[in-house]
């Protein structure tokens, strides 16, 4: 046929409106500003601005025992980006990345 790529409105359109729908409901009383979801919806990635009374602050990284098929993928500082290591800490106004696999986070305490 010479295509190299079908878009589909249909599944495009409801991607938008699932994300928007679910970055709507989690922003109330969530810290959660972005949602994306990639392979097929099956993956998220989150970023969280850390709030004061975020139970996950000033803990070394490799302390935090976080559930399966979550990752910790970057932190970042006013204009500073962290690639995280053991001895790294969340900060109070921090973003944190993560990615969920087989998981809904709703808030950044619930990857632990």
């Amino acid at each position: 046929m010479g295509l190299d790529c079908i878009v589909s409105l249909e599944k495009t359109s409801s991607d938008v409106v699932v994300r928007y729908a679910r970055a709507l409901q989690n922003s109330m009383g969530s810290q959660m500003e972005t949602l994306y979801k990639l392979m097929g919806g099956r993956t998220e990635v989150l970023e969280f601005v850390v709030k004061p009374d975020c139970p996950l602050i000033d803990i070394p990284l490799r302390e935090l025992r976080t559930k399966k098929n979550i990752l910790l993928a970057g932190i970042i500082r006013g204009r500073k980006t962290i690639i995280p290591a053991g001895e790294d800490r969340i900060l109070p106004s921090d973003r944190v990345i993560i990615t969920a696999a087989g998981h809904r986070i709703n808030d950044l305490a619930e990857i632990v």
